[in-house]
């Protein structure tokens, strides 16, 4: 939002009349209007309906809040995201014939300051002897898919079915509630390697 606002200052498009301070909104002269909202806020996600829809930091949402919002919206998603990790866009939306995925780099951004240009470049050096700024430049220098930091696993793959050859080892189960969902899973051996088929859901409750 204080981006919106700074760029309709700096290109003499803004008007104070025009921008509801209450209500988030910004109303142009043709009628249309721009809505501001977070989407920790479950009355939006199920509220009115928009034509076109933008979500700024995409992988900070989950998918059940995107979806929620897409099937409210009649015409174009756009989504932005540093590719700190592989997420639901690229599993779920990006093999879809109707979506076009755009890698954009600090080298697109014409505005950006040579300060934060010179510590970006930067990385790229560092990223010769330290995974960690070896991520981040592969991340935030090439746009490219990173990996999660201080994670106990961190070389796996997302695949879409069970071999058939697979062999089955056991079942696990794990019951949580709000921040740790109740998981269920299936863990079979393949190859001399482990594959793991989970079923997850937060916020169930106890029924006798």
């Amino acid at each position: 939002m204080k981006d919106f606002l700074k760029i309709m200052e700096w290109t003499g498009r803004y008007s104070d009349l025009n921008w509801n301070r209450s209500l988030l909104t910004y109303r142009f002269a043709n009628g249309s209007y721009i809505e501001f909202f977070s989407a920790e806020m479950e009355s939006k996600l199920r509220g009115a309906r928009r034509n076109i829809l933008y979500i700024n930091e995409a992988n900070n949402i989950t998918f059940e809040s995107y979806h929620q919002l897409a099937v409210r919206t009649s015409g174009e998603i756009w989504l932005d995201f540093n590719p700190t990790n592989e997420f639901w866009a690229h599993t779920e939306l990006m093999n879809d014939e109707d979506t076009e995925h755009i890698i954009l780099t600090y080298k697109d951004n014409e505005a950006l300051p040579e300060t934060i240009i010179h510590d970006i470049e930067a990385a790229e050096l560092k990223a010769k002897t330290s995974t960690y700024w070896a991520n981040w430049w592969q991340v935030y220098g090439l746009g490219q898919v990173g990996s999660l930091q201080d994670v106990i696993f961190d070389q796996w793959k997302q695949i879409d079915t069970i071999p058939e050859k697979a062999e089955l080892v056991g079942h696990g189960m794990d019951f949580g509630f709000t921040n740790d969902p109740s998981t269920l899973v299936a863990i079979y051996k393949y190859e001399g390697k482990l594959i793991i088929d989970d079923l997850n859901q937060s916020n169930l409750e106890e029924k006798s």
